[in-house]
This record gives structure tokens, C-alpha cells and sequence, in this order.
């Protein structure tokens, strides 16, 4: 299993290639619903939010459990006091992966800062890419 990243899923529709849908249902894609508020955020119209809501429940769900919420700002604390400032949504996404022991693939440079700074959080980076 393996937790997406916006970026990732955009561009993957984007880009769709039957060699990039094997990569991610081999992976067994998951999200939760920050992602899904996300890319609703990003819908041109109700018809577009509609299709990006079928296309996500393809994926598994990663709950939100109240302790997330704690280890969110337990995380964001120590990133600050290591001087790193990033953004809500990464640590929230950073810390759901470690909660639930899952790697994050995104094309974002925050989470490679963040895993220097929290170890636990596993990163998945693709062969193709350097």
C-alpha cells in the first residue's frame, strides 16, 4: 500500500499510461479525505468532481484517528524547532503515512526535508525518477 500524494494523482491522470495504471494498482493506492478535499478544490465543474470522486474510491481509505491530530502537531513542533516551516496539508499527509506505516510517494521536496527530521516517515521514489 502506498499513500498519494495530490501531485502524484493529478499527474497521473494527466499523464495516463498503462504502464503508470499497473505502477499504482500494484502499489495498492490509499488516501483519506484531505487528498480528496484537494482535488475537489481543483474540480472545473460538478461533473469533474463527480468523475475525480469515482476515480478516487478506487482507493483504499486511511482513517483519521483522534490521535493523528496530536502526532500532527508533535510533528509540525519539532519540523519548526528544526527550522522548517511547511506546509498543513504535507505534515498531515507525512503524519498519516506514519501512523498507518505506509511510504508516501509525492513529487513535493518538503517530505524528503521531512524524513531528515522524522525517520519514520518512508518515502517511495519511483526508478524513473532521480
Amino acid at each position: 500500500m502506498i499513500l498519494l500524494d495530490t501531485n502524484v494523482i493529478i499527474d497521473s491522470w494527466r499523464h495516463d499510461t498503462e504502464e503508470a495504471r499497473k505502477a499504482l494498482m500494484q502499489l495498492g493506492p490509499c488516501t483519506f479525505g484531505a487528498v480528496l478535499a484537494e482535488l475537489l478544490h481543483g474540480a472545473s465543474d460538478d461533473r469533474h468532481a463527480v468523475w475525480i470522486q469515482r476515480a478516487i474510491s478506487k482507493f483504499q481509505w486511511l482513517e483519521i484517528y483522534p490521535d493523528v491530530w496530536r502526532r500532527l502537531g508533535r510533528n509540525m513542533m519539532t519540523l519548526r524547532q528544526k527550522g522548517l516551516t511547511i506546509p498543513f496539508p504535507d505534515v498531515l499527509l507525512a503524519t498519516m503515512a506514519i501512523v498507518h506505516d505506509v511510504p508516501v510517494w509525492s513529487h513535493d521536496k518538503h517530505f524528503a526535508l521531512m524524513q531528515r527530521v522524522l525517520p519514520a516517515l518512508q518515502l517511495y521514489a519511483p526508478e524513473t525518477e532521480s
